[in-house]
């Protein structure tokens, strides 16, 4: 029976709650004590986690829970880049559920019926255009005295 490997599990600092690492944002204060954002989790300091959610970012700022784990204040800009982060993961989120919608909509029978006559029908539509094409000489003027015509000699 092959190994299991544990998911690394953090708490955030807002809801309290148990969630995979790399679900989470770092916030890591440094040794020379400046705080700082941590996208790749490994820069040197103490670290505390916090969910993507706005809702719990908020929370966090409001019973300042990273000025309790670092100990510190915390600069504002440091929450301003979590407030954008927060915000494009909610976008992120939406747009995921928007595309769950689309490809409901396409698991529908009569939705997949409808666009394999349409895939069908220009199908034809372009084999008419390019295979099926006759060749049409010119009539009997100027491009077939000049030669420029590449068909069928005269």
């Amino acid at each position: 029976m092959p190994k299991v490997k544990k998911v690394p599990q953090r708490q955030c600092v807002g809801c309290r709650e148990m969630k995979d690492k790399k679900s989470l944002l770092r916030v890591v204060k440094s040794p020379e004590g400046q705080v700082s954002l941590d996208f790749g989790g490994k820069k040197p300091g103490r670290g505390a986690y916090v969910c993507r959610d706005v809702a719990c970012l908020q929370r966090a700022r409001k019973t300042r829970a990273l000025e309790r784990a670092f100990e510190t204040a915390v600069p504002a800009e440091v929450y301003g880049q979590l407030d954008l982060v927060a915000v494009t993961s909610v976008e992120r989120s939406e747009l995921l559920y928007k595309k769950q919608q689309f490809f409901q909509f396409f698991q529908n029978e009569g939705v997949r019926i409808i666009l394999a006559v349409v895939l069908f029908l220009t199908a034809i539509v372009i084999l008419k255009l390019t295979v099926f094409r006759r060749k049409r000489r010119p009539k009997a003027g100027s491009a077939a005295r000049r030669g420029n015509y590449k068909g069928t000699r005269m």
